[in-house]
């Protein structure tokens, strides 16, 4: 026994923790792992890229237009490869047309000598003193008037009375009153606006030929309604025309 009363025996050294296993790892869990690593890196770099395709979008307001879009127009009419026509062939020449029975249409082309003669003979002083005009002749009546017309339109209308025969000059109206003619029409005539008043036997309609033109017209066909209502029509209708004679005599007579 030591002096103090303790076991002398000497204590066991404590052996020093074995150092830890590396643990050995193949290539390709490493290759993995560092792939899985860099993939947000990737990621951010292709997000990026397709960013900066993207157009700018900009953060003020846009006004937007509501308002309907018009109608396509008609397609384009392609230009004729034709030359325009002339305005003028070299004549002297005015013409008039019936248009009804109260209106005549002229139409001239005046560029002959005829005006170039006047301008020489008289001289262009006089000429400019002048009015262009139409002298309406009306040779049922035997009377004319005159017409102050526009030479640079090429056409008129005349208000006409029916029944009547017209021929026209164009012309110049001289200061004094004299007219200068530079182009004459032939002579046309209105027609009536009523009825003709000619009834004699030569324009009478017999019983056999009205009975003709009256079933020719459809006024014996009765599309299924009963005989007694086509007799009906058919005896108005001679009433009708037996009338109109009577008053076109009576008339005439006046």
């Amino acid at each position: 026994m030591s002096p103090k009363g303790k076991d002398n025996k000497p204590k066991a050294k404590r052996k020093p923790d074995a150092p830890a296993k590396k643990t050995t790892t193949t290539n390709k869990p490493v290759k993995e792992t560092t792939a899985k690593r860099k993939a947000p890196a990737r990621k951010r770099k292709a997000v990026a890229s397709i960013e900066a395709t993207l157009p700018v979008v900009s953060e003020q307001p846009v006004a937007v237009d509501l308002t309907p879009a018009a109608e396509p127009g008609p397609p384009p009419v392609p230009e004729p490869n034709a030359p325009p026509l002339p305005t003028g062939y070299g004549h002297d020449r005015i013409a008039l047309l019936v248009r009804d029975p109260n209106c005549l249409f002229a139409y001239w082309d005046l560029t002959g000598d005829a005006f170039g003669g006047l301008v020489s003979a008289r001289g262009e002083d006089f000429v400019n003193r002048c009015s262009w005009a139409l002298r309406v002749h009306n040779h049922t009546q035997g009377a004319h008037h005159f017409q102050p017309v526009g030479v640079e339109t090429g056409s008129w209308y005349l208000e006409v009375v029916p029944s009547t025969t017209y021929s026209v000059d164009i012309g110049l109206v001289a200061p004094d009153g004299a007219f200068l003619s530079v182009a004459s029409s032939k002579q046309v005539s209105t027609p009536r606006d009523s009825i003709s008043d000619r009834i004699d036997e030569e324009w009478t309609v017999s019983e056999a030929q009205f009975e003709k033109m009256f079933d020719l017209s459809g006024g014996n066909t009765t599309m299924g309604a009963s005989e007694s209502i086509s007799s009906v029509g058919l005896q108005r209708m001679r009433e009708r025309v037996a009338l109109q004679l009577k008053e076109a005599i009576s008339s005439r007579r006046k």
